[in-house]
C-alpha cells in the first residue's frame, strides 16, 4: 500500500510521472517484478490510452493483472447490503446521524 502526497491536479499523466520516479527511486527493476496493478474505476486510472494503471501496464514486462481493489469491492457490497434494508430507510439514518455528529 503506497501513499504519496500530492499538491497538483490529479491528472494521469501528473499521477503516473509521479509513481515513476518515486518506484524508480525505491527499486530500479520494479517493472520486471509488477504483476498486480489495482485502482478504482475512475478513468484518470482505468483509462483505455492514458490511464494510470493502462500506463504502469505498459511499462511491465510481463502482463499485468489488472483489478479493482479490494476496499472498492467491499464498499460496493456493504452499500448493495445496506440500502436493501427497509428500502434504503437505514442508510438514510445512519448519514442523517453523521450530519449530526459532525456539526
Amino acid at each position: 500500500m503506497l501513499g504519496l502526497l500530492l499538491f497538483d491536479r490529479h491528472t494521469a499523466e501528473i499521477l503516473y510521472n509521479l509513481l515513476y520516479k518515486f518506484l524508480n527511486a525505491l527499486y530500479i527493476d520494479w517493472c520486471v517484478m509488477l504483476l498486480n496493478a489495482s485502482s478504482d474505476d475512475e478513468n484518470t486510472m482505468t483509462g483505455r490510452h492514458v490511464g494510470l494503471v493502462t500506463r504502469i501496464a505498459w511499462c511491465a514486462k510481463f502482463n499485468v493483472l489488472r483489478m479493482w481493489c479490494t476496499p472498492h469491492h467491499i464498499d460496493i457490497i456493504v452499500k448493495s447490503s445496506a440500502e436493501g434494508n427497509d428500502g434504503g430507510a437505514y442508510v438514510k439514518d445512519i448519514y442523517s446521524f453523521s450530519v449530526h455528529l459532525r456539526s
